[in-house]
């Protein structure tokens, strides 16, 4: 019983590396999109509030990239009942911050339902275990013959 625990906790330390990885990359991409859509408002500012086609496909980009990350995180975090790091907060070395006050204050129920959400994913990953399959090498009774020896190729011509 001792070896599908071990392949457990090697599969979520695996799994923790893979979590921390993304959550830092998300945090550069959340940089990455404060700038960018810092740039479009400046853009948009001085060019009769239109910004660059450029501009505008790097921050859809950045959105997509931000999606498709969460997504990651969100899977790996309900697997094995992680909190999954906020990544709204004020960016501090953008000039305007990045949220609103609107946004701030709605921030408490935000905070709930996060917390909310962290402790039906701890249960359900408590209930719910996935069973640990390991896939062994197919073994044949008889040893494999080589085609290129010569007993062989005269027993099929006699045959």
């Amino acid at each position: 019983m001792a070896a599908p625990a071990l392949a457990a906790d090697k599969d979520e330390r695996a799994d923790k590396v893979v979590f921390d990885r993304l959550v830092r990359e998300m945090r550069q991409t959340h940089q990455k999109y404060a700038v960018a859509y810092q740039r479009a408002v400046t853009e948009a500012r001085d060019n009769d509030g239109k910004a660059t086609l450029e501009t505008k496909a790097e921050i859809l980009s950045l959105r997509d990239e931000i999606d498709r990350k969460t997504t990651r995180l969100l899977l790996i975090a309900l697997r094995h009942g992680w909190e999954v790091p906020r990544f709204d907060v004020d960016n501090p070395g953008s000039p305007e911050p990045v949220t609103s006050q609107k946004e701030r204050i709605f921030s408490p129920v935000d905070d709930l339902i996060r917390t909310a959400f962290a402790a039906e994913a701890r249960q359900l990953a408590a209930k719910v275990r996935l069973p640990v399959v390991s896939i062994r090498a197919a073994k044949s009774d008889k040893p494999k013959e080589s085609k290129f020896r010569l007993p062989n190729l005269l027993a099929r011509k006699e045959g």
